[in-house]
């Protein structure tokens, strides 16, 4: 009975109207974040990001599922972990399909890039 109900409640969650992505996709994910100019937590203000970059990774099931995404920036990697149905990520958009052949694409770290 818990897990039928545990179910029932992700379901309702979940965001339908995602596009569908994969490890190896090049993607724009636009995003709230929030941000604290003061010391005071009275004052959080939200402010819309971009991040571009290539999928290597998902983990999770459910409403618990998570994707990690890297791009390199002035040869310096940045790797960025987002759950796949939080409400502060308001668009994904697929810039590009690779095909690749594994579920993890960790092997981008060391790669040297010429």
């Amino acid at each position: 009975m818990k897990h039928r109900l545990l179910d029932i409640i992700s379901n309702r969650q979940i965001n339908k109207n995602l596009v569908n992505f994969r490890v190896g996709d090049e993607i724009k994910i636009s995003f709230k974040e929030n941000k604290n100019d003061s010391k005071k937590d009275s004052n959080k203000k939200q402010i819309a990001k971009d991040f571009n970059g290539l999928v290597i990774n998902f983990r999770g099931e459910g409403v618990n599922k998570t994707f990690t995404v890297r791009k390199e920036f002035k040869k310096i990697g940045i790797e960025r972990t987002f759950s796949l149905y939080s409400p502060l990520i308001k668009k994904i958009e697929v810039i590009s399909h690779k095909k690749v052949r594994r579920s993890k694409l960790y092997y981008v770290r060391k790669k040297n890039k010429k």
